[in-house]
């Protein structure tokens, strides 16, 4: 009889497990892996330059082909849908949409697209339409970013070398593993798109690490890599380059520096940039370490490191205001932003306002005049938010949410 009714209340107790663990499932606050897999999420942010829309791109899965793509969203500040900004998706579909550039009147968004084997440019209308080919580059583009109003700037190669052509006639497709013979390099190259005319601006005979062009147009700053296996062994750091698109004089810059220098942005008044460098114990090793950041004078051609008034140093993220910059402190755990005002060759550091949030925001964007911030914010325990708020060097305020998603 105690067997029977021991058997009894173990079923009984099951059965209420059971019923408890679907109600649980069918929870729609509740996240599942594949939610957390299939994520929503935003990116790709631009402020237009009137400060009344921006760009983004949402990451979204498509189960059928097993792959995420991005589709472009438009924003409008100055339009409300009820209590929230009208949002306008621009292209949805299965290819991916990528890198959305405001043009300079902000009429039109400049973007890459995986479709047509994703070697094309294309453009958008902000009062909506189908997309317009601007331009296709038989050998890839990558990277874009205006050199001034009518000039884009991009990456791309020179097409197949004389090696490449010949190993396909002789149908030879073995692949050298590292083989620095044959390194094909690419290169930086200007397109107008007044002129519709292409510009080689680099002569590097080895890949690019990356680059960067004043606003004005005027300096490029790019990187060469030195040696095939350089993300293996971290040896031969890459060297930095500016280049005068003016005059055409190019010298090479940092040569000081042990450890290898990266994130290059220029300042407003365009007199110089900031970079930074990962400082770990032994420069022949290159392993981790503290991100310091520096400040490059273009007129003097030297550089001066910030003092961050912290220990930990950067967390490799930040962003120039003008001639000053909001930098990602490091906080073991997390992050804390922090306002560096420039005067001279000396910054204050000024705590931003955003009390309990502080660390845990990542800034997405700026705007160029500095009165816009764009910036996600997350937890451990909680799914990104994305706000908009007003923003006067440190001070953040008016604070909405900007685009509601995984809702």
């Amino acid at each position: 009889m105690t067997y029977k009714l021991n058997s009894a209340l173990t079923l009984l107790l099951l059965l209420v497990s059971f019923i408890h663990y679907g109600q649980e499932k069918k929870d729609p606050l509740l996240w599942s892996p594949e939610h957390i897999i299939n994520r929503e999420s935003m990116s790709s942010v631009s402020i237009s330059p009137n400060n009344s829309m921006v760009v983004w791109t949402k990451r979204k899965a498509v189960k059928a082909k097993d792959k995420f793509v991005s589709d472009i969203y438009l924003t409008r500040l100055d339009l409300k849908d009820g209590d929230k900004y009208k949002t306008i998706p621009l292209t949805n579909g299965d290819d991916n949409d990528y890198s959305p550039l405001f043009s300079k009147d902000g009429e039109y968004i400049y973007f890459l697209s995986s479709r047509d084997k994703g070697k094309k440019l294309w453009k958008l209308s902000i009062y909506g339409g189908e997309a317009i080919k601007v331009k296709e580059f038989k050998n890839g583009i990558s990277g874009i970013a205006w050199k001034d109003e009518d000039t884009l700037i991009y990456r791309s190669n020179d097409g197949k070398s004389l090696y490449e052509q010949q190993a396909e006639e002789r149908k030879d497709n073995v692949i050298v593993v590292e083989d620095s013979l044959h390194w094909k390099p690419n290169h930086v190259y200007s397109y107008s798109i007044k002129d519709k005319t292409v510009t080689r601006l680099t002569k590097n005979k080895k890949p690019l690490t990356g680059y960067a062009i004043s606003k004005d147009g005027k300096w490029l700053i790019y990187g060469v890599q030195r040696s095939r296996s350089y993300a293996a062994d971290a040896q031969k750091k890459p060297f930095q380059y500016l280049k005068n698109l003016e005059t055409g004089k190019t010298v090479q810059i940092l040569k000081e520096f042990e450890y290898p220098t990266y994130g290059f942005q220029f300042t407003t008044d365009h007199k110089g940039f900031y970079f930074s460098s990962e400082y770990g114990n032994n420069p022949k090793y290159n392993g981790p370490g503290i991100n310091k950041l520096f400040y490059f004078d273009l007129e003097a051609m030297t550089s001066t490191e910030v003092d961050l008034n912290w220990e930990l140093g950067h967390a490799g993220g930040y962003r120039v205001v003008g001639n000053d910059v909001m930098v990602s402190l490091a906080n073991k755990t997390t992050r804390r932003l922090a306002y560096y005002k420039k005067k001279d060759n000396s910054w204050k550091k000024k705590v931003i306002d955003l009390d309990e949030k502080n660390d845990h925001v990542r800034v997405l964007d700026i705007s160029d005049n500095g009165e816009k911030i764009i910036y996600e914010y997350s937890t451990a325990s909680s799914i990104p938010t994305y706000h908009l708020a007003d923003l006067n060097e440190h001070k953040v305020s008016n604070e909405t949410e900007l685009i509601k998603l995984n809702t």
